[in-house]
């Protein structure tokens, strides 16, 4: 009775463990990869938008001024804007293509991680301050002279 038992669970372990090898492997083709981008700055805790929309994938490190942009799509080149949280210093675009991901392993498994270096410029489109509203001087009289004119002497 034991044998047969035995027999039976070999055969169901069998029976199940290629499907779901074939389904773990059919789930990983499916997925697409996505890479990081580590981005140093000069800024502290910049603003983050991706192809145009707010990217909030994000982590900091080295107080700020490292940003990590996790879950970027490797089909595509990724239009990355920066923007520092303080007026004096503008914004900084950057364009990540895929081949700049490269294979980086942190113990047993292996990120795509791309790396980059940014020094934003001051703001040169500041608003200029609006000038003071003048108010209208009030019009005086010229002043009379009283004193005989010389030719009238």
């Amino acid at each position: 009775m034991r044998a047969q038992l035995f027999t039976a669970a070999a055969l169901a372990l069998a029976l199940l463990f290629p499907t779901s090898v074939l389904a773990a492997a059919s789930a990983e083709a499916e997925e697409t990869p996505v890479g990081e981008l580590h981005v140093t700055t000069d800024a502290e805790y910049v603003k983050v938008e991706v192809n145009g929309q707010e990217w909030t994938s994000t982590e900091f490190e080295a107080n700020g001024k490292r940003v990590l942009i996790k879950g970027l799509q490797l089909d595509t080149d990724n239009a990355v804007t920066l923007t520092p949280r303080t007026d004096a210093l503008a914004p900084v675009d950057l364009t990540v293509a895929p081949k700049e991901f490269k294979r980086v392993r942190k113990g047993k498994v292996f990120f795509l991680i791309a790396k980059k270096a940014v020094k934003f410029p001051k703001a040169t489109d500041k608003r200029p301050e609006p000038e003071p509203e003048r108010k209208p001087e009030p019009e005086t009289k010229p002043e009379r002279d009283d004193k005989p004119a010389p030719d009238e002497l």
